[in-house]
């Protein structure tokens, strides 16, 4: 009975595997690639990430020097240097308000941009990825034990390995840039 069926359809047993696996192998190899792209949208949008917290601190360190004016300039360029594509359709938004919660103030930086589609073209559209981080800006509340003071010095202060410092009562500042 079931040999009819697919001598019905087919015209023959012979060649029905071959068939069904042509039709068949379209959508298999769509979600291959479907798979594919979306681990690539979640490591891109990691990198985002990265982006974005740089940027944050960058911009929370303006801020902190009275330099609102340059805020967008100096997020942008850190998140360039962190990953973040502006030639991908890129979107990049820095907020700043004063006085939050007790502190002095608050940046907030959200970078999008269109991520990449290598096999997906066909069955999507565009896919954005984006991603949001915080910093806030405060006063410091205690004196630096280890201050770095040349202002042009590629690292000024630096630590390799596994560092573990006991400093509860200073922290450490760079005057580099």
């Amino acid at each position: 009975m079931r040999g009819d069926f697919i001598k019905i359809i087919f015209g023959s047993e012979k060649g029905s595997i071959t068939t069904m696996s042509a039709m068949t192998m379209p959508v298999v190899m769509e979600m291959v690639g479907l798979g594919i792209d979306s681990s690539n949208w979640i490591m891109n949008k990691q990198n985002l990430q990265t982006a974005a917290d740089a940027a944050a601190i960058a911009a929370a360190w303006e801020a902190a020097r009275q330099h609102e004016d340059v805020m967008t300039t100096i997020a942008e360029t850190e998140a360039v240097h962190n990953g973040y594509q502006p030639e991908r359709n890129g979107d990049i938004r820095v907020r700043y308000s004063d006085n939050v919660s007790g502190a002095t103030g608050e940046v907030t930086v959200t970078l999008s941009q269109d991520a990449d589609l290598f096999f997906s073209k066909l069955i999507m559209a565009d896919v954005r990825i984006s991603a949001s981080a915080r910093a806030i800006v405060t006063e410091p509340g205690y004196d630096f034990c280890i201050l770095g003071l040349d202002e042009d010095e590629s690292g000024a202060v630096t630590t390799s390995g596994n560092v573990d410092l006991s400093m509860p009562d200073c922290g450490i500042a760079v005057n580099s840039d």
